[in-house]
This record gives structure tokens, sequence and C-alpha cells, in this order.
């Protein structure tokens, strides 16, 4: 899970800005909450503001984080030279300062926490610390600590990762982070983190040449939908109750060999007067295809209790949708281990299914900086009654 989130210098975020879906000194026994080594956190982050308030900026720096960690994470960067231009982001307002990033996350009642500090074409510095029980309080470790030194051109090295000693030269190289080269090592530990943020869904990806690009095929949305027939099955009655005369969602595949299959086609099925009409699902409305793909994405997060992220999730959805999304992640018996929603919207009627610690009100100050606010930390005034 996700416990908090810091960025700096990031597009349209200056000074440091914090996402934290902790929430300390209460106790919850509610849906919507989970449990976490050191206390409660939000099951929900929706985040709201004005068009250019930054919203989608926020979301972009946990796609970038997510884009570091797994990053050349093979053995070919070994044979390829220094990339001089190796982290392609904005910095705020195009200024030559650093660009952090730090986040808090807990596997299997570990926390990690990892922070990393770059410019346009190196890491400057990363460190990565473990928390854990040991009996009745909570220890910290530093794992991993590097920063770089401009008069020698190389890392000043702490490293209490097993197989992972300062000496090695790959712990130099400037454009990768520890995850990349304890990827590139195959150690478990490091190896075992990244394929936790491999699995994190997210409907904007970072490239290497800084850009966003957009999710996969319709058809891949299906595919995965398919391997599960009772979601599928629930995915249908959500598009039932809005696109009129749909009875199901056909996916028609053909033998290929052992294991392999060809998709011979994909097609809505709708019933109109007793007589049944199909479509080619590539042709169905931007409404349809949204909420076929959202739901891939929160059934890959469900599955494994990873957080997923999904910028303007209203976005050409009827606002009952949400309402069926957010009652998906309440639902214990679905969400069985705890995943996350953590999105931006626009949709008021969402505001008010959640509690004032899960809503994250964002605005850009006098200097075009994006904020963040938390509506519980907005004073005695904000009540969960309220209409938000």
């Amino acid at each position: 899970m996700i416990i908090s989130f810091k960025v700096t210098n990031f597009y349209s975020i200056n000074e440091e800005l914090t996402l934290d879906l902790s929430v300390k000194g209460r106790n919850f026994d509610t849906a919507g909450y989970i449990k976490s080594l050191t206390g409660n956190v939000s099951m929900f982050a929706m985040i709201v503001g004005a068009n250019a308030s930054g919203k989608t900026n926020i979301l972009k720096a946990f796609s970038f984080l997510r884009w570091l960690i797994l990053r050349q994470s093979n053995r070919a960067v070994l044979d390829t030279p220094f990339n001089v231009n190796a982290f392609p982001h904005k910095r705020f307002f195009n200024n030559n300062k650093p660009t952090s990033l730090c986040v808090v996350f807990e596997i299997g009642g570990i926390q990690y926490e990892y922070y990393v500090e770059i410019d346009q074409e190196k890491v400057l510095r990363e460190c990565l610390k473990e928390k854990k029980a040991i009996k009745v309080k909570t220890g910290t470790t530093i794992l991993f600590n590097r920063s770089y030194d401009e008069k020698t051109g190389k890392y000043v090295i702490k490293s209490e990762v097993k197989g992972v000693t300062k000496d090695m030269e790959i712990l130099h190289r400037k454009d990768v982070t520890i995850f990349s080269i304890g990827s590139i090592l195959n150690n478990p530990l490091l190896v075992g983190l990244s394929d936790y943020w491999r699995k994190i869904p997210i409907n904007i990806f970072f490239d290497q040449f800084g850009g966003l690009s957009s999710n996969k095929d319709i058809i891949y949305d299906v595919l995965v939908l398919d391997d599960d027939k009772e979601i599928k099955k629930r995915v249908e009655r959500i598009l039932k109750k809005f696109d009129l005369g749909l009875d199901e969602i056909i996916l028609r595949k053909k033998e290929d060999g052992p294991g392999n299959y060809l998709i011979e086609n994909c097609m809505e099925k709708h019933v109109f007067g007793g007589v049944d009409y199909e479509s080619d699902i590539r042709d169905a409305s931007m409404g349809t295809q949204r909420i076929i793909r959202y739901m891939r994405m929160i059934i890959s997060a469900l599955r494994v209790g990873a957080p997923v992220f999904i910028d303007e999730l209203d976005a050409f959805l009827h606002p009952a949708i949400l309402s069926e999304v957010i009652d998906l992640f309440l639902d214990e018996e679905k969400n069985s281990q705890g995943s996350q929603l953590i999105f931006s919207s626009h949709s008021h009627a969402v505001m008010n299914k959640l509690d004032k610690y899960q809503i994250f009100i964002v605005e850009k100050n006098d200097s075009g900086s994006t904020e963040v606010n938390r509506l519980g930390s907005l004073g005695p005034d904000v009540r969960n009654e309220d209409n938000f």
C-alpha cells in the first residue's frame, strides 16, 4: 500500500508537495481504511481541483517514479554509454534545481521509504530505508544510500543490501536507480520491490522522451476481463445500466497450436425487440471503452493487492458508474488484499461517498505552483456529515 508521497520541482509543482494517506491518532474500523505497520491508511485518495491546477501532475509524478524504478532493468545497460539526457521530465518553469521524489509504501508488513533526487542527466542522491516490527516497537534500517560527489564524479555509497557491496562499479552508473541495478544483479530484495511497482496499474505512462502514452488497445482490456468470468459479468451488469440493449461482450478466439490462439473478433452483443445484433467493440462509445479499461486495471490491482492510479476517472463516464467503482473497493470480498484507488476527478457525487481524510484539494498559489490540502486538515468546521 502507498502510505505517503512527496515531490519537489516537477512540472507545476515547485515547493515540496505531500500526499499523505495515513491517518494518525484515529481508529477506523469502518470500510475505506487499511491497517498498516504504523497506523491506518486510507483506501482512497480523491484529488479534486480546477482545470490546470496540477491534479494530473501529481499522478504524473507517481508515473515518473514508477518509470525511474523500472527503466533499464536488464543487463544491456552495462553495454550502453552513459545517457546525458537520462531523465526527460520537466521542472518548475524550467529552473535548474534538482527534482526529488519520496514514497513510503508497505509490502507484507514491512514499510519501505525510497527517496531519489535527480537532475536531467543523473541521480544525485537516493536512499532506501526499511521499517519493520521488532517485538513491541518498530525499527528503521537504512538499506542503501548513495550521493554523487561532483569532485570525483563518483558516488559515496553505503549498503546493507545483501549481495550489493559499495565497491561494485555498476553502483556508479549515474543514469539508473538502485532498483534497476538490483534487477541487473538479480538481487532478490530489489527485484521483489521492483515487481511491486511493476504490478501497479496507472493510466498515464511516462516514456523515455518525457511524454505520456495511453493504455493498450481495448481488445487487450477485454482479454484480461475474459480471464475472470465473474468480474466480466459484473462489468457487463454495470454497462447494461447505461448502454441500452447491451447483453454481453463476446470475445471469439481460435486455437493456433498448444496454448496459443488467435483473436477472431471482439463484439458487443445488443438485443432489441428480441433480435440479436453485434458490433465491433472498437466502435463502442468512449464511455464504454473507458469503463472496460478501468475495470481491467482495477481487476489487476485487486488480484495482487496493489494500488491503482487513474487520472480523470470521471471522463466520459456516467456519475453512477463512479459509485460502482468506489463500491468495488469497499467490497471486502472483492478487495480482500486492501487495494487502494488514487484518482483525480471532478465528480462531486463521488466526494460524498468518501470522508474528509480521503479527499485532497489541489490549487495553484500566487506563484503558479501547485499545492495540495487534505480536506480534513482545513479545520474543525469541516465535518464528514457535510455536503462536500
